[in-house]
């Protein structure tokens, strides 16, 4: 019962810090692939705790992993576009 509690409160401490963050990021930069990764992150942030106790702990962690790894990717590439100042992010050929 806790580790559901718990997993809900994580989850909505990260969107409480990620989506005033990153939203705003997004509309600025228009860079599909920060929105992607952050949207991946949430779905699947989201399907974990759904899962709860119902699959196995080293699942429950590579998920969460995973989730991670696709949080710090948005956040940092994130960064990085605000701080630049070209004008064309939302090209997929466009690298940084």
């Amino acid at each position: 019962m806790l580790h559901g509690v718990s997993d809900q409160f994580i989850t909505a401490i990260v969107l409480a810090f990620c989506l005033p963050v990153i939203v705003p990021g997004i509309f600025k930069h228009r860079n599909p692939q920060v929105a992607f990764m952050f949207a991946g992150a949430t779905c699947l942030m989201l399907f974990t705790n759904m899962l709860g106790d119902s699959i196995d702990s080293v699942l429950h962690m590579a998920l969460t992993a995973v989730t991670s790894a696709l949080l710090l990717r948005a956040n940092w590439l994130n960064k990085r576009l605000l701080a630049c100042a070209c004008s064309n992010h939302g090209e997929s050929k466009h690298r940084h």
